[in-house]
């Protein structure tokens, strides 16, 4: 899986550099899929999926799903508040 600057992934996913800008998600041949501050959603795939997407994406024909969106930092806190307990419990096991 390659990335830009080397970082180790955890998991897998579709490519997010594209080094030809084959994709519709590259417009003006940013090889980058991902910014600063975008927020990411996964999903889980079995892996021939993950790999028939992989194949996709490095031909140019994956579309990625994007969608423009605000981050509300007040709904963020309120799911904090409403999630505390399993953070707090997920915390403790990590030691």
């Amino acid at each position: 899986m390659e990335s830009p600057g080397g970082y180790q992934l955890v998991g897998r996913t579709v490519p997010i550099w594209d080094k030809l800008s084959l994709g519709e998600h590259s417009p003006d041949t940013k090889p980058w899929l991902l910014s600063p501050f975008d927020q990411i959603e996964f999903y889980p795939v079995t892996e021939e999926e993950v790999d028939a997407f992989s194949e996709e994406m490095n031909a140019g024909k994956f579309k990625v799903d994007i969608v423009e969106s605000v981050f509300d930092h007040g709904e963020y806190l309120e799911w904090i508040q409403e999630n505390s307990k399993s953070i707090e419990e997920f915390q403790q096991r990590q030691g």
